[in-house]
């Protein structure tokens, strides 16, 4: 059976060699998933690109951080991914959590809606760490 894309992390299959992503939309979530997780400067040749989700680490749960994650990803999308539309990026609250009702106070959990203009699917990714 093959596949359109290799599924990170890599595992091995026993049919294929590697596991393998077989739709369009599970290729596009892993790439915007990569998009948000990767550090700018980490990608050789290409050091803009990237959001590094995890400098946000030791900040603030606020909403100052959420519209600076928010403003970023809006941004690195428009470039790297623009056959997609960011509908809304939701951050965990501490108080009123839907996400994730045991959430703590210092976790940082990200949910974002996304419409894939091509295929006329909408889809989300959430990002819990």
């Amino acid at each position: 059976m093959s596949g359109l894309a290799p599924k990170l992390p890599l595992a091995s299959d026993s049919g294929t060699g590697y596991k393998l992503l077989q739709t369009l939309p599970e290729v596009i979530q892993q790439n915007l998933k990569n998009l948000v997780l990767t550090v700018p400067g980490e990608r050789m040749m290409d050091p803009e690109f990237g959001i590094g989700l995890s400098k946000y680490l030791f900040e603030q749960n606020n909403p100052l951080l959420h519209a600076q994650i928010t403003q970023k990803i809006e941004e690195q999308v428009k470039v790297y991914l623009p056959y997609i539309n960011i509908l809304g990026v939701f951050f965990s609250n501490p108080d009123n959590d839907v996400m994730a009702p045991d959430n703590e106070a210092n976790t940082l959990r990200v949910r974002i809606q996304y419409f894939i203009k091509p295929l006329s699917i909408e889809d989300v990714l959430d990002l819990i760490p």
